[in-house]
């Protein structure tokens, strides 16, 4: 059987700027919450590769958009550092701003699509110490930033997100910061069950914390992955720490559907999405069944 992308169909690459750009104290450039991390505790990182360096997108970006383009891929999606973009007055930085004004060129001269994104858990630092976003002064500071970076690049960036992995923030901030204190009960939040290894690196680092209590851990996807046992990876975790874990959703509902089975609880598929989805499937001319 022959399947056939559509025509429109995306094949590209994912970054993001504080894991790439590295150039982290050059052209106005703020600390962020991601350099002060790559500081404090360079062996988190890969070979110590922090982002003081990354993988020095910001001298050579030109170089790896062809890189993109001679391996047959149309687009990439990386992000803007709110702390290159603005300064501490939330004034524009022109020279933070020249750089993404250059890769977009760069990307349009190779005909590959940029998709950028806003914030990629890398608020300045000095906004941290100020409480991060549960401080209304740091969300309006976020508001304003959007506000420069749409009409600075409204005009060279056709798909934009406003952040990635919202849910993930309060994670980062736990994980970097030290909001917590003996006796707070936590529950843990991840994008996966990834078969147990992201909960075995997140656990110790939140017990080191404080002495808190672990009520739980919710998976916002659960992939239904096996653990190293027979067992799914939510009953080892179960088993092996002693809290609940369960799915906020459970994907399988929804596939259940698109292959016109049965689904039932811990999802609710109204008649408007079903309809986005039926509308997906006659557009692209592929069935339910395929």
């Amino acid at each position: 059987m022959e399947l056939r992308l559509p025509k429109d169909f995306f094949m590209g690459a994912a970054m993001s700027g504080p894991q790439t750009e590295g150039a982290y104290r050059t052209g106005g450039k703020l600390e962020n919450i991601w350099d002060t991390w790559s500081d404090l505790s360079i062996s988190d990182f890969y070979n110590k590769v922090g982002s003081y360096v990354g993988n020095n997108f910001y001298e050579k970006y030109e170089e790896d958009i062809k890189l993109f383009k001679s391996l047959g891929l149309d687009s990439f999606r990386t992000s803007i550092q709110w702390s290159r973009l603005m300064d501490q007055d939330q004034k524009l930085n022109p020279e933070g701003a020249d750089f993404y004004h250059k890769v977009c060129a760069c990307a349009k001269e190779q005909r590959i699509e940029l998709f950028m994104n806003l914030y990629h858990f890398d608020m300045p630092a000095y906004l941290y110490d100020r409480g991060g976003w549960e401080n209304r002064e740091v969300v309006e500071a976020y508001a304003v930033y959007a506000r420069t970076a749409f009409r600075e690049f409204g005009k060279e960036i056709r798909y934009c997100a406003n952040r990635k992995e919202v849910k993930d923030h309060g994670d980062t901030g736990i994980l970097l910061g030290s909001k917590l204190k003996d006796g707070d009960r936590v529950v843990i939040i991840e994008d996966v069950t990834t078969s147990g290894k992201s909960i075995e690196e997140t656990y110790p680092v939140i017990k080191a914390q404080a002495d808190v209590e672990i009520k739980g851990l919710m998976v916002s996807l659960n992939r239904m992955e096996k653990g190293q046992t027979d067992k799914s990876a939510l009953e080892e975790i179960k088993e092996k720490y002693g809290f609940e874990a369960n799915a906020i959703v459970n994907m399988g509902e929804v596939v259940e559907y698109l292959y016109n089975k049965p689904y039932k609880g811990q999802i609710y598929i109204d008649d408007g999405i079903k309809k986005s989805i039926d509308g997906y499937y006659e557009k692209y001319g592929a069935g339910k069944n395929i």
